[in-house]
């Protein structure tokens, strides 16, 4: 019989530090969430293609500046002195998120809006497979991995 301290499954916090939870788990769990939700809320009302639902580009690079963000103000006020240098590093590293960001939006906005469409089955036009779906998310992987690999949380 196992004592009622010995926890077979590591709890929610130490689970989410671990570095697979992430930067792999709790992204593809909140995006599988919100495909699964946009898909129920659309269900019968759009003729859409199914690949719709994966257009997460922009909404990936959005919640990584959020991250950032958020991780920006944590280091801010764990701060117990300010002095002049750590201002700086964190102003410099701010901008550098920010230049990242406006790259990454950038890069987004004009593969999908110069190739990223195609009229499906004569209808209203959608997001081609590759140029305007799987491109995207894939860059908005990638600018999350990269906050989510410099943010402390």
């Amino acid at each position: 019989m196992l004592e009622p301290n010995i926890y077979i499954m590591p709890d929610i916090v130490s689970f989410s530090i671990m570095p697979l939870a992430k930067f792999v788990v709790i992204p593809v769990v909140t995006i599988a969430l919100g495909s699964l939700i946009r898909y129920l809320c659309d269900r019968g009302k759009s003729q859409l293609p199914v690949w719709e639902y994966f257009y997460w580009g922009p909404n990936l690079i959005t919640s990584a500046l959020l991250i950032a963000f958020v991780d920006f103000c944590n280091k801010i006020v764990s701060i117990e002195e300010i002095t002049k240098d750590i201002v700086l590093s964190s102003v410099n590293s701010g901008l550098w998120i920010i230049i990242q960001f406006v790259i990454a939006a950038t890069c987004i906005i004009c593969i999908v809006h110069n190739w990223g469409w195609k009229s499906y089955r004569g209808r209203n036009p959608s997001h081609s497979l590759w140029l305007g779906i799987i491109i995207p998310d894939i860059i908005g992987f990638i600018f999350l991995f990269l906050i989510l690999n410099n943010s402390s949380l």
